[in-house]
C-alpha cells in the first residue's frame, strides 16, 4: 500500500450512500485498495492524517447547463 489516509469522513457511492467517520482508506498504484473501519495490518508507506476531513469521490465532468 502506497498511502492510507486515516481518521477520514469518508463518503461511498453505495447505494445507500453511507457516510463512514473515523475511516481508512488505502491507495496502491493509483487505486483504491482498503477501504475500512480499522486499520490495515500491512503497513503503508504513507500515512497521511485526515482528521476533521472529508474524502469523496472526485466529480468528473460534472459540468451542466440547465
Amino acid at each position: 500500500m502506497d498511502t492510507l489516509f486515516s481518521n477520514v469522513t469518508l463518503v461511498t457511492m453505495d447505494e445507500a450512500m453511507h457516510v463512514w467517520y473515523a475511516a481508512f482508506l488505502g491507495v496502491t498504484d493509483g487505486k483504491i485498495s482498503y477501504i475500512g473501519k480499522t486499520a490495515p495490518k500491512d503497513k503503508p508507506q504513507q500515512i497521511i492524517n485526515g482528521e476533521g476531513m472529508v474524502l469523496m469521490p472526485g466529480l468528473i465532468n460534472c459540468h451542466t447547463h440547465l
